[in-house]
């Protein structure tokens, strides 16, 4: 656990540019530094505005719990430290470590549990997702947590167990709606049908009971985001895409984002060690990987094309090879060695084993050689627009670090592969047409837009009847990283004023 720590807080105070899911941090990012800001009096109000309109602008995709920790932690800090949620995700996934070693023991010795825990903690992609400033981290921490609970009912079945287990489960469906429903249920009805057959699990007022419990939470907040107030509504979008199981790409995806995750060996591995798992453990594992199975067939278009989608691959595969290191162990023993011998091979194969996924999570872990000079940039694009509040940013990422970093706020361009992208669904019109249509209205923005920002050069190339709209707009600064163009004047030419 220390060393899992130690390697995690690697150049953790960097800005995440470049890192993995850096939209998706820059995203929490936005949203923590608002919160952190309206309540600071002595924070500038220009920097309140383009806080807020950015906030806006990102939206609430999941209950903002890493997002409202991080401001506090701000608070603490007496400044913004990107570090601190990066911390507190890392500290999550730890915690999931421990809850991972008490459902891997019910599985396989404790020597077998702690080789699972080992690839839990060291596989170099869990090592840089597990720091990311996002909820995944804390939503695979409280899967595990739901899991052990679920084990622990079944045990045991009683009462208080079950609303225990319930509860734990429920808290994990909602850190990021959807996400931990599946494996959960999966888990609790493999349980069932295991211990009872189908017929009586299907009647079993206590599973029908769990699962209501494990979905209220979750239905309450959507309802409330929808119906009851409009900070979820159209967030549904994009993400259930029931047409692409018809689709070739979308399968080719998803097994490539598994062996990026896993690799071809560790996948049968721990495969593998499904099929030599116990009856009953086999089917706890089962209903795992079932869990996952059906997830993806629900969140068709983030699990073909967003890794950390799939994070929940890593203790699935993790708890999956404590069967096959249990009887890899016992075959050592067998060999009639010392037990002192067998000791020693194996922590020398842990060591290694451990040292060579190490060396590949601080590759993972090691941003851009450039970064502190791509944050320059951004500062003095910030600087050029003059902190506006109306630009228009056609940016690799979204947008989103650009704004972060140069305090400044505006609407997303879609790239080219977003607007000949079916799945993304922009609207195939023309650059004109985009400018006048796609400005949002309301009163955070404060008028047309003043500013087009162009940090992704290759794709303004790749768009030409945009570079054709922009060609006769002044420009206020170029580098050879980015170009800003003032727009004023094409407003009116386009009739957004």
């Amino acid at each position: 656990m220390a060393a899992a720590l130690g390697v995690r807080v690697y150049r953790i105070d960097e800005p995440p540019i470049g890192a993995f899911a850096a939209p998706r941090q820059y995203h929490g990012a936005h949203l923590a530094r608002w919160y952190y800001l309206k309540l600071q009096d002595s924070a500038p109000e220009w920097k309140k505005l383009v806080a807020r309109r950015n906030a806006h602008g990102e939206g609430i995709l999941e209950p903002p719990v890493m997002e409202f920790a991080a401001a506090i932690g701000y608070r603490v800090a007496g400044g913004e430290k990107l570090w601190i949620p990066r911390l507190l995700a890392s500290l999550w996934w730890l915690a999931g470590g421990a809850f991972l070693y008490l459902i891997a023991r019910r599985l396989a010795p404790p020597a077998a549990a702690l080789c699972s825990l080992g690839m839990y903690l060291f596989l170099p992609f869990g090592v840089a997702a597990s720091r990311s400033f996002q909820p995944e981290p804390m939503v695979v921490a409280l899967l595990l947590a739901g899991v052990l609970a679920v084990l622990r009912y079944h045990e045991e079945p009683d009462r208080r167990r079950l609303w225990i287990a319930g509860a734990i489960s429920a808290l994990a469906v909602l850190a990021k709606p959807g996400v931990a429903l599946f494996p959960l249920l999966g888990v609790f009805v493999g349980l069932s049908v295991a211990a009872g057959g189908l017929r009586a699990t299907v009647r079993d007022r206590r599973m029908w009971a769990f699962v209501a419990l494990v979905l209220s939470p979750t239905l309450l907040y959507l309802l409330w985001g929808t119906v009851l107030a409009d900070f979820l509504r159209g967030q549904e979008g994009g993400r259930i895409v029931p047409g692409l199981l018809d689709d070739g790409s979308y399968w080719r995806g998803w097994g490539t984002v598994v062996l990026r995750i896993l690799g071809a060996t560790l996948l049968a591995a721990a495969l593998v060690g499904v099929a030599l798992a116990r009856r009953r453990g086999r089917g706890r594992l089962l209903g795992l990987w079932a869990g996952y199975i059906v997830y993806g067939l629900v969140f068709t278009y983030h699990i073909h094309t967003h890794e950390y989608y799939s994070l929940m691959l890593v203790p699935i595969a993790a708890l999956s090879l404590a069967p096959l290191a249990a009887v890899l162990l016992a075959g050592l023993r067998r060999l009639w060695l010392r037990r002192r011998t067998v000791v020693v091979a194996g922590a020398a194969v842990l060591a290694i084993t451990v040292g060579l996924d190490a060396r590949q999570a601080f590759d993972r872990l090691t941003n851009d050689p450039a970064v502190q000079q791509r944050v320059a940039s951004y500062e003095a694009i910030g600087r050029a627009v003059r902190h506006s509040r109306r630009t228009i940013i056609l940016d690799y990422a979204y947008g989103a670090p650009v704004k972060y970093h140069g305090w400044f706020s505006g609407a997303y361009w879609p790239t080219s592969s977003d607007i000949f992208t079916p799945a993304v669904g922009e609207p195939q019109i023309s650059a004109k047409e985009r400018f006048r249509d796609y400005w949002p209205d309301g009163d955070l923005t404060g008028g047309p837009p003043e500013y087009f920002v162009v940090t992704d050069l290759p794709d303004l190339d790749a768009q030409p009847d945009l570079r054709r709209l922009l060609r006769g707009s002044p420009v206020v600064s170029r580098t050879s990283d980015y170009v800003v163009y003032d727009v004023r004047s094409l407003g009116r030419t386009t009739g957004t004023e």
